[in-house]
């Protein structure tokens, strides 16, 4: 497993992004993830998907230097980590991916703050952006921003703060994007969060 350069972040921040590449993903098996995914049938997943959650314990285990946790779920979906069999007070959030040469990616974000937290990664070449910018972005960001930073940002935001959240209407990212920081209207609220890319990814988190 590779373990990528990420941006520096708030010292209350973690953050590792991890790679698979296509050669290895055979060796990953999905009997192991049970340990760290308990209440997952990890049993029920395709290859790509084991490799997935393998990258993700790959990452997580980077970050705290221990294997001895695993992740449950909350009400809205987002990961709660346990450390030693107790509930962990750290925020969490997660984001993982097989980009189309075949090789698998994710990252786990870690932060010791009060407030939910999110990061999402995506291929920043998909095509599949285009098909829907008109359906989860506005006119402005569609025009004056990167669609893959727009949509990274967009579903880091949702992680956060989803379910029931409208992209086009609830998240609004001001453009231009500049030096790797947007700020981002949730609703009512603004804050800044941060983008950038790594490798073939766009990485987007926060918020800060």
């Amino acid at each position: 497993m590779e373990f990528l350069n990420c941006p520096i972040l708030p010292d209350q921040f973690q953050l590792v992004l991890a790679k698979v590449s296509k050669s290895k993903i055979t060796l990953y098996k999905p009997f192991v993830l049970s340990k760290h995914f308990p209440k997952r049938d990890v049993d029920s997943l395709n290859l790509c998907r084991v490799v997935e959650h393998h990258v993700v314990i790959g990452a997580t285990t980077e970050i705290l230097g221990h294997s001895n946790w695993y992740y449950e779920h909350d009400s809205g979906g987002r990961p709660v980590l346990f450390e030693n069999g107790d509930q962990s007070d750290k925020r969490v959030s997660i984001s993982h991916i097989q980009c189309p040469e075949g090789s698998s990616y994710a990252a786990v974000i870690l932060a010791q703050v009060d407030h939910n937290i999110g990061v999402d990664i995506v291929y920043t070449d998909d095509d599949r952006l285009d098909r829907i910018a008109t359906r989860t972005m506005s006119e402005d960001e569609i025009k004056n921003g990167r669609l893959p930073e727009i949509w990274a940002i967009k579903e880091a935001v949702f992680k956060a703060y989803g379910p029931g959240v409208d992209f086009k209407n609830d998240i609004v990212v001001k453009t231009p994007i500049e030096n790797s920081k947007a700020n981002v209207r949730f609703k009512d609220e603004e804050k800044n969060w941060m983008v950038q890319d790594v490798s073939c990814l766009t990485l987007a988190l926060g918020p800060f």
